[in-house]
C-alpha cells in the first residue's frame, strides 16, 4: 500500500516508521527537557499537559495568555485568587481541550489513511480488470 503524504508518495512501512520516528523523538525531547523551565519545555515542543514541574511545585496556565508556569504549592490559590493563574477547571478544561485536538489530528490522519488506501486498492483492481 501506499501513503500520499505532503506531496510524496511513501509505502505503509515507511509511513509507520516515520511515525514510530516521530513518537521515539517526542519522547526524547520530554526525556532531555523535564529538568528545565516549562517556557523551555514548551519552545522545544512539548506539549502543555506534558510539561513537567520539579518536585514541590505545581503546573499553572497563566490567565494572561495560557502558558504554563510552575508555581509553589502553597502559592496557587492566591494566584487564582488574584487572576495570574486559571482556576482548577479552566485549566483542566484547556488541557483536555489540547488533548482533544491531538486525538482529533489522530483521528483525522487515520481517516485520510483509509481512504487513500481505499482508493489505491480502486485503483489497483481497476487495473487488473482492464488487463484481463
Amino acid at each position: 500500500m501506499l501513503v500520499l503524504q505532503s506531496s510524496q508518495v511513501y509505502s505503509y512501512e515507511e509511513y509507520e516508521e516515520d511515525e514510530q520516528k516521530t513518537e521515539k523523538e517526542y519522547k526524547e525531547i520530554l526525556e532531555k527537557t523535564s529538568n528545565h523551565s516549562p517556557r523551555h519545555q514548551i519552545k522545544m515542543g512539548v506539549l502543555v499537559h506534558d510539561v513537567k514541574c520539579d518536585d514541590g511545585l505545581e503546573l499553572v496556565l497563566r490567565h494572561s495568555n495560557g502558558l504554563p508556569a510552575c508555581v509553589k504549592s502553597i502559592n496557587v490559590d492566591e494566584l487564582i485568587n488574584r487572576g495570574w493563574a486559571l482556576d482548577t477547571q479552566e485549566t483542566t478544561k484547556i488541557l483536555e481541550m489540547e488533548l482533544n485536538s491531538k486525538e482529533k489530528i489522530i483521528q483525522e490522519r487515520e481517516e485520510v489513511l483509509n481512504e487513500r488506501q481505499e482508493s489505491l486498492l480502486k485503483q489497483e483492481n481497476n487495473t487488473n480488470e482492464h488487463q484481463n
